[in-house]
C-alpha cells in the first residue's frame, strides 16, 4: 500500500500529463500499482478485494466430491469410500 504523499505524487504527475509508465519510473514503483492509483478517483477507505477464480473444472470438481478453495487452487482428496 503507498502512503499518501506518494498518491498525491501520482495525481500530480498525471495531471501534468505523464503517463504510467513514466511515473513509475520517476517514483520507482510498479507500472500496474501506478495505474490502479491513476483510475482510482477517492482513496477513503477503499480496499481492493480479489476476485475469486473458478475453472471449467469446477462443476466435475463437485460431482466427484473434491474440496477446493478458489482463493489458493488447493485441493484436498475425498475421503477413501468405506
Amino acid at each position: 500500500m503507498l502512503r499518501m504523499n506518494q498518491i498525491d505524487q501520482i495525481k500530480e504527475l498525471k495531471r501534468q500529463g505523464l503517463g504510467s509508465a513514466e511515473i513509475a519510473g520517476r517514483l520507482n514503483l510498479d507500472r500496474k500499482t501506478v495505474a490502479k492509483y491513476m483510475r482510482a478517483d477517492d482513496f477513503n477507505g477503499q480496499v481492493w478485494i480479489k476476485k475469486a477464480v473458478f475453472s471449467k473444472l469446477d462443476p466435475w470438481k463437485l460431482s466427484t466430491g473434491v474440496k477446493y478453495s478458489p482463493f489458493t487452487r488447493t485441493e484436498h482428496s475425498p475421503p477413501p469410500p468405506d
